[in-house]
Formats: structure tokens, sequence, C-alpha cells
């Protein structure tokens, strides 16, 4: 995250216990509601209730952001997958967005983690992208 970007993030935090399964739950509901029949989203979750202290309003926009950028990425293969992984180890939650994708530019690598940019023709291509594997 830049410095510039971090403090107003920072800020605007409302830290809640939370139940991270029934979070991940309205995650994919909203996800499938937009990309179902177009991506398959796998989800790996622990069996046992995980309860942590977080921004549920803001780790549900950041999962979204992810899994959306995930999809619209994975829709130029043949099989589009997004995968969605809760790990838990040593007093520790490791959160993992995966998609199969082409990946990153190299050139744009290093500016992923600036504050956002809009390309507004990757919504035109993403339906177009989404129709054609639909057919």
């Amino acid at each position: 995250m830049s410095q510039a970007y971090q403090p107003t993030a920072l800020r605007s935090l409302h830290l809640k216990l939370t139940d991270l399964g029934a979070l991940v739950q309205e995650i994919v509901r909203i996800f499938t509601a937009r990309w179902k029949g177009c991506v398959t989203l796998d989800v790996i979750v622990p069996s046992n209730r995980i309860m942590v202290r977080l921004d549920a309003v803001q780790m549900e926009q950041t999962l979204l952001n992810l899994l959306n950028n995930g999809a619209e990425a994975a829709l130029e293969q043949p099989d589009p997958h997004v995968q969605l992984v809760v790990k838990t180890a040593n007093n520790a939650i490791t959160i993992c967005v995966r998609d199969n994708g082409p990946g990153i530019d190299v050139a744009l690598r290093e500016k992923i983690f600036e504050p956002l940019r809009y390309n507004y023709n990757i919504f035109r291509k993403e339906k177009q992208l989404c129709a054609h594997h639909l057919r």
C-alpha cells in the first residue's frame, strides 16, 4: 500500500468481531449473482467457526474486488476459474484468491499497488466475453 493511500484507509476502519465463514458466504452470494454461468468459483474454508476482528465492509469490498479482477482475467480461458481459500495456522488467518487467467503483465507489476485506475472499456469487454462463453 502506498504511503499516500494508507492513512485514509486506516482512519475509516470499523473493527468488529466477525464470523469469517458468514462473511465468505455473503461474498460467494454476491460473486455468484454476477458471474454465474461464466466463471466457476471454488471456495475452501475450514469447517470450524472462525471469529476475527475486522472491518467487514472493507474486507468484503476488498475480496470482491480481487475475485472480480480474477474473474475478468479468467474469462479469456476455456474454463474460467477463481478460487477463494481461507487457511488457519499458528494463530493466524491467510486468505488467498487465485484465478486461471494469464497473470499480471510484467510492465504492470510495479504499479498494482498504486491507487485505483479505471478502465471503462473492461466492462464492455467483460460482457462480450461472458456472452461468448455462454454460447
